[in-house]
């Protein structure tokens, strides 16, 4: 029933998705729904060994949730995946982006290095 999973202990729920959408062949997306509750930067990048990011199929939810419930373990839904684009709080970035910035930085700091500046 679960197409990926990423844990939230290293650089949080955010990092996961992003981490997550980075992997997708499809680059895939999501739009997340930060609780109220929270700050923002608490939600997003707040880790925790005990936490995990599932993506699931919307025909697979229902029980996704159920089971969870049946074995006590919290769950719920942070929001939807799709398109190619990660956006949170009225903020948004382009999978590619990510990728490109995760990929890119050293090669980037090296050549920087390498000429000395």
């Amino acid at each position: 029933m679960v197409r990926a999973c990423h844990d939230v202990s290293d650089g949080g729920l955010l990092v996961a998705v992003a981490e997550m959408a980075m992997a997708s062949a499809d680059r895939i997306g999501a739009a997340l729904e930060a609780p109220s509750t929270l700050p923002l930067h608490a939600w997003c990048f707040g880790e925790d060994q005990g936490r995990y990011v599932l993506e699931v199929s919307d025909d697979d939810l229902v029980s996704v949730l159920e089971a969870a419930e049946e074995h006590e373990v919290g769950a719920r839904v942070i929001g939807k995946t799709g398109g190619h684009v990660i956006s949170v709080g009225g903020r948004a970035v382009t999978v590619d982006e990510l990728r490109e910035a995760n990929e890119g930085w050293l090669p980037s700091y090296m050549g920087a290095e390498m000429s000395g500046h």
